[in-house]
């Protein structure tokens, strides 16, 4: 029920730097959990040459990664999405004709040392963003797309998207372990059922209101 796939010339994070996705099948659709990409975005890495699943990993080969020595090649392993995080909503089309989807990394924790990775794909690369979440799910209608958060709800800063000139190229991420662990917000506490939407800045908005959206996804924080 999951498939890796290799993307060695995507060119996401760099030229040629490469990428790796997962897949997972709900009945008979196949639907993007996650897309993986090296971190130092090594131009002409082309991480994902090789891919192989396992025990909730997913290890990826990036043969002309230059980290060591040129063209020494690394292989970089990355923890699977938590089966419990669950995608819903709909997001909202781009001006660059694409419809921005969150992809989630590891798990929601009290106290885990491991990242969870709350990411977005095929967003707008160069525009600033916010990570919007609250406690409830909504389906309101909002700028031409769908309020998937429901009030009163917590805008966190989420950065500017990477990517390249290429359309749809952009991808937004954060370490959301960071805002749970750090006691700002006490409701994020253990046992607590979060759910969380990106909103980016689209100059050229088609709906007129200058903003994206993506779709939503929920979890639950664990100890």
């Amino acid at each position: 029920d999951s498939l890796a796939v290799g993307a060695w010339l995507d060119d996401t994070a760099a030229n040629n730097a490469g990428a790796a996705y997962l897949f997972a099948r709900q009945g008979t659709a196949w639907s993007e959990r996650a897309r993986f990409l090296a971190s130092t975005a090594d131009p002409g890495a082309e991480l994902g040459t090789t891919v192989a699943l396992g025990d909730g990993w997913l290890v990826a080969g990036a043969p002309d990664d230059d980290g060591a020595v040129p063209g020494g090649g690394a292989a970089y392993a990355f923890q699977l999405p938590d089966p419990s995080n669950v995608a819903y909503c709909a997001g909202k089309t781009t001006s660059e004709g694409c419809v921005p989807f969150v992809c989630t990394t590891g798990s929601a924790s009290a106290s885990s040392a491991d990242p969870f990775l709350i990411a977005a794909a095929d967003a707008l690369a160069g525009q600033p963003a916010l990570l919007v979440y609250s406690r409830a799910r909504a389906a309101l209608a909002y700028h031409g797309g769908t309020l998937c958060v429901k009030a009163p709800f917590v805008r966190t800063p989420g950065g500017t998207a990477t990517g390249d000139a290429t359309p749809c190229s952009g991808h937004l991420q954060r370490d959301f372990n960071t805002r749970i662990q750090s006691g700002a917000d006490p409701s994020l506490s253990v046992g607590a059922s979060v759910r969380a939407q990106w909103r980016q800045r689209d100059p050229f908005d088609p709906a007129g209101f200058g903003d994206a959206l993506s779709n939503a996804t929920e979890f639950v924080i664990a100890p």
